[in-house]
């Protein structure tokens, strides 16, 4: 497992801002990550240093592989040997030595020299130049499986140069957060044939147009292989009160040879506080639940009133309606009572109605 680490500590020096070196158990590199341009049929020389930072001698063979990708959790893919990728370089690479050996707190200097075809295809070509352990030497046909520490070298060659980026996805975690707390994640492809490095910010806005957040997606600039797809993640979590319907624009850049570039994308979600919710609804209702018992037991006092009334006209007049009751010309407290009753109701209906509008 540590060595597999190690890998995607330095191979990531690739894809981000990193020192110029890169270690692993003793052992230390410089540089780590080898950037040039050439012509077809050119050639470039370099010299990789390997220093045994540890208390004994080491036995280190050169091992030269092609790097195809690097994983989400930035570990290299390696090609198989011999396999054809369009990207190769390896068998270009001719280290002026095998095997090296490196007493304690001692350092080699490994020179090596790259020699471009003149077919050479125009773009990206990418490989690592490792020093493997004598005992894991058997063991670096797997991908990223005994490798230690090394130099991941990229040669742009001239030509045709495509630049060429696409979003596949851009998704939250979740549709609806009960909080600020959101992880946006980006799938971006790589439809050229030079490495890219997308980098840009997310501005969050929230229902009424106003900019809540900027996140920056890719801010240490990892680079996404031609012809691969790399996931980007990045969160916002934030303190405070937010409520209601959120948009997400990412805007992404890239590219050198071709002038920058952009790719953008937006989302929607929604942030709806639960305990601010059940506030309102719980209070909605007890506020109804008090007009509705207010209402009753002041119509049931009313009747009562009538009721007296009534029968202090005396015995001889008979009931018929409650309107021969009441003063002539003047509204029944009963209706009035149910008038206001009905429309409490339909207030609270038409309340109800908007809150699921806004937020379902």
């Amino acid at each position: 497992m540590k060595k597999i680490l190690t890998i995607g500590v330095f191979v990531s020096s690739l894809c981000a801002v990193l020192p110029g070196f890169a270690f692993a158990d003793g052992l230390k590199v410089q540089p780590a990550l080898i950037e040039e341009k050439i012509d077809p049929g050119s050639a470039y020389s370099g010299v990789i240093t390997v220093t045994n930072i540890g208390g004994q001698s080491e036995r280190l063979y050169v091992v030269v592989r092609d790097i195809t990708g690097v994983a989400d959790n930035g570990v290299p893919l390696f090609a198989k040997e011999n396999a054809e990728t369009g990207y190769s370089l390896a068998s270009w690479v001719h280290a002026t030595e095998d095997a090296i050996e490196i007493g304690p707190n001692g350092a080699r200097d490994v020179p090596f020299t790259i020699e471009v075809p003149k077919g050479a295809g125009p773009g990206g070509h990418f490989a690592g130049i490792f020093f493997v352990r004598e005992a894991d030497r058997v063991k670096t046909t797997g991908s990223g499986v005994g490798f230690e520490v090394g130099t991941i070298v990229t040669m742009k060659i001239s030509g045709d140069i495509r630049e060429e980026a696409e979003i596949r996805e851009f998704t939250t975690n979740k549709n609806i957060y009960g909080t600020a707390d959101v992880i946006f994640t980006t799938n971006i492809e790589n439809l050229g044939n030079v490495l890219i490095r997308p980098r840009g910010p997310i501005d969050i806005t929230d229902m009424f147009g106003k900019k809540v957040a900027t996140l920056i997606v890719n801010d240490p600039e990892a680079g996404v292989f031609p012809k691969t797809i790399r996931e980007f993640a990045v969160s916002w979590s934030e303190p405070g009160f937010y409520f209601g319907r959120y948009e997400a624009v990412m805007s992404l850049a890239y590219g050198e040879e071709n002038g920058r570039q952009t790719v953008s994308r937006s989302i929607s979600f929604w942030i709806l506080p639960l305990k601010f919710l059940i506030s309102v609804f719980g209070g909605l209702l007890l506020l109804v639940l008090f007009l509705f018992v207010f209402i009753r037991l002041h119509i049931k006092r009313k009747i009562r009133q009538i009721q007296e009334a009534t029968l202090a006209v005396g015995e001889q007049r008979k009931i018929s309606s409650d309107d021969a009751l009441l003063p002539y010309g003047k509204e029944s407290p009963i209706s009035r009572l149910w008038l206001v009753t009905v429309v409490l109701l339909l207030f609270t209906l038409v309340f109800l109605a908007i809150l699921f509008f806004l937020f379902a």
